[in-house]
């Protein structure tokens, strides 16, 4: 069987009869009467008693492989259509048969109060392989083909396993992390003339970093932003001077594609990109710059000319969002990222890393090995692939290695695990549904059954009357979810994806949606400046409506993310690192609902991603800060208050690395100001209200030694913040 070819039935016929399931599987090819949103034709395919179970193809109409319609239709088919609670089903689109994908579909009969089985839908679950033309077929060859024939439900169902596969990659990839990358990477250490390069335990962290930005861009190659030629040895030798891709001492790829890609591509609008001056008597004006692209001084990495290089970026969209904000710091002179023109302060990762040698499997080849997919695994809708879920698990295990002589705890005793996506889920839901509860204020059987449908993926639309939507929809906006220990960010990921989807339930048509923005905008220009400040709103409004202009379908579900993020969610650890997954897990949920264009001059149609770093901070949420109670504010505390949640309102929405500067510049001003008025007024201590003032939310590298939710997210309605 060919995995990478288009879909063929009769090739799928010989396939199931002779290769896959036990021997009383009987062919068929019978027309089911359904016709649902998406699917348009249904055909029965075959029949295995022994393993309870039918086969179904269904052409359907969905360009955009609209998952959870199509799931939620597969569920109805078996349903409806078959005597079994299971089946296997070829989702084959009909505008091309070129991508298909094979799912094995289950869902649990539920019992009435006869003990009788009833033709509803329990806890129903799609697992999916994507395949066709250009798929990764490793995966489904290995599970799929190259073993024996089902015997039983329990293997059919092992063949569909997320976890085996995302286990195999763990060990892969902790292979090359831990047995070669670790022992071979240089990065800088020290500050100033005293900078070196060093390997080591110490770049444990810059590794992790570089993996996760790495995994990042690859995620985002699967939406087409980011062009292929970056991963092809032949092309990238054609860029770079002297390319050797098994090299072990020259590490050109990395300073002179991926670092560039990084910093002065992904985090720099189209028409600013550029180098950075190379003349000594120029360099001052770029100094301290870190968006331009980097050259050896003297000594070119490049066999094409600069103006031709960056036209080989111009493919790619600004993405702003603080992604690949180079770390840096010109203040201090320490080079965490090694960003630099110069050998001795630039960080040194060898091409053979990326490429391979010597039977040693490169970066580039592992993630060549699997599929993966840009939108987050649901609990009902399983694709067995790689989700950004894995930067979590990744995250979870690499953290593992920190401390040389416990690799086996370290883990434990930084407080990090990774919760599985069932128990966050569980968790998710119950926390919201009794907050739904309170305010309807109503706790009776009716209204739990209601929002069990509300919540559930297997019904369709919501059972609550107009008012109760409005007060659902509001108790949206308005609520706050803090997560004092977000690790790489489970919990506020499946928050935000299961308000999103309980917002297109109570909401399809977005008509309440659209009046909640306003009414926000509204209030956010209010409290920030005293006064309902019309050019402000209008600013505001402007941005809202230039969401909403792209935000026609499905993509309307961008627009509900990003209200979410910017009003409702918020995370913290301790350490920066898991702050950076989470800030990424949220980038790749915004940029999976963007349809993209082939228009340059509209930056491809993508919307800049916000910056989060006043949404998520690293920080020691065991230690606070004590502040008196009681006490008469001075009315410009108040003043000073506002126009502090102004200046981190407006920098979530900048674009522009100026603005933002410029913004973290006035933010620190404004900080120093109110300490000093809250040490006057006798609110804190001379000690934890310097720690307030020393608090730099913008630096990624650092974790604060204390948390307090006022002042740092705003979300007390005592003084301050």
């Amino acid at each position: 069987m060919e995995f990478n070819q288009s879909y063929n039935r009769s090739m799928w016929h010989n396939f199931l009869e002779n290769s896959f399931l036990p021997d009383d599987f009987k062919k068929a090819e019978d027309v089911v009467s359904y016709s649902g949103n998406y699917s348009k034709e249904v055909t029965k395919l075959g029949e295995c008693p022994s393993l309870q179970l039918n086969v179904f193809e269904v052409n359907h109409s969905s360009v955009n492989d609209a998952r959870v319609g199509l799931s939620k239709e597969a569920f109805t088919i078996v349903r409806d259509h078959s005597k079994y609670n299971k089946a296997l089903v070829l989702f084959v689109p009909q505008t091309s048969n070129e991508t298909y994908r094979f799912s094995y579909v289950e869902f649990t009969p539920v019992l009435d109060e006869a003990g009788k089985i009833k033709r509803n839908i329990s806890n129903p679950r799609r697992y999916s392989y994507l395949l066709g033309r250009d798929a990764k077929v490793r995966t489904p060859e290995q599970y799929l083909q190259k073993r024996e024939i089902i015997k039983d439900a329990t293997e059919l169902k092992k063949r569909f396993s997320v976890e085996v596969l995302t286990k195999e990659f763990y060990n892969s990839l902790f292979e090359w992390y831990d047995k070669w990358a670790i022992e071979t990477v240089k990065f800088p250490k020290g500050a100033g003339k005293d900078v070196t390069l060093k390997k080591g335990e110490q770049n444990r962290i810059h590794l992790i970093r570089l993996i996760t930005r790495f995994i990042f861009v690859w995620f985002i190659k699967q939406k087409g932003l980011v062009p292929d030629w970056i991963f092809d040895k032949e092309k990238v030798g054609k860029v770079l001077k002297n390319f050797k891709s098994d090299s072990l001492t020259d590490g050109n790829y990395y300073n002179g594609i991926i670092q560039n890609l990084f910093f002065a591509t992904l985090n720099k609008q189209i028409d600013e990109r550029g180098f950075a001056y190379e003349k000594a008597s120029e360099r001052k004006e770029d100094y301290g710059i870190k968006t331009k692209f980097r050259d050896t001084l003297k000594d070119s990495m490049f066999a094409i000319e600069k103006e031709n290089f960056i036209k080989l970026f111009e493919s790619i969209p600004f993405l702003n969002g603080g992604l690949f904000e180079c770390l840096d710091n010109f203040d201090t002179k320490e080079y965490m990222d090694g960003f630099s023109r110069e050998k001795e302060r630039r960080a040194f990762v060898p091409n053979a890393l990326f490429w391979g040698k010597d039977g040693k499997t490169g970066l580039i080849d592992l993630f060549n090995t699997y599929n993966f997919t840009i939108e987050e695994n649901t609990p009902q809708d399983i694709d067995v692939a790689l989700d950004p879920e894995l930067l979590g698990k990744v995250f979870e295990n690499l953290l593992g290695t920190f401390n040389e002589e416990t690799k086996s705890t370290a883990r434990n005793e930084s407080g990090s695990f990774y919760t599985p996506r069932e128990i966050v889920d569980y968790m998710v839901d119950a926390s919201l549904k009794e907050y739904f509860k309170e305010k309807l204020n109503s706790n009776d059987k009716v209204t739990e059954e209601k929002l069990d449908n509300l919540f559930s993926y297997s019904k369709e639309g919501r059972e609550f009357k107009t008012e109760q939507a409005e007060i659902l929809m509001d108790a949206i906006s308005n609520c706050k979810i803090l997560d004092p220990a977000c690790g790489s960010g489970a919990f506020p990921m499946g928050i935000l994806n299961r308000l999103a989807y309980i917002m297109q339930k109570l909401d399809p048509d977005n008509v309440l949606w659209k009046e909640l923005q306003i009414k926000k905008a509204t209030e956010n220009t209010k409290k920030a400046y005293g006064i309902d400040n019309k050019e402000k709103r209008n600013e505001r409004l402007a941005e809202i409506n230039e969401v909403f202009g792209n935000s026609t379908g499905e993509f309307s579900n961008y627009a509900r993310k990003l209200f979410l993020i910017e009003n409702c969610i918020f995370g913290v650890d301790i350490q920066p690192i898991a702050i950076q997954i989470s800030k990424l897990r949220f980038f790749i949920s915004l940029i999976v609902d963007q349809k993209t264009s082939n228009n340059k001059n509209n930056n491809y149609n993508v919307l800049p991603l916000p910056n989060l770093e006043t949404k998520f901070v690293a920080a020691n949420t065991l230690i606070g800060v004590k502040k008196e109670q009681g006490l008469l504010a001075d009315p410009d505390i108040e003043l000073k208050q506002n126009e502090l949640l102004a200046i981190r309102h407006s920098h979530f929405s900048a674009r522009d690395a100026i603005e933002k500067n410029h913004l973290r510049k006035k933010d620190d001003v404004l900080c120093k100001e109110l300490v000093k008025l809250l040490k006057k007024d006798g609110f804190y201590n001379s000690k934890d209200a310097d720690l307030l003032a020393k608090w730099d939310p913008y630096d990624q590298s650092k974790s604060s030694g204390f948390f307090d939710p006022a002042w740092m997210f705003g979300l007390s309605n005592e003084t301050p913040l």
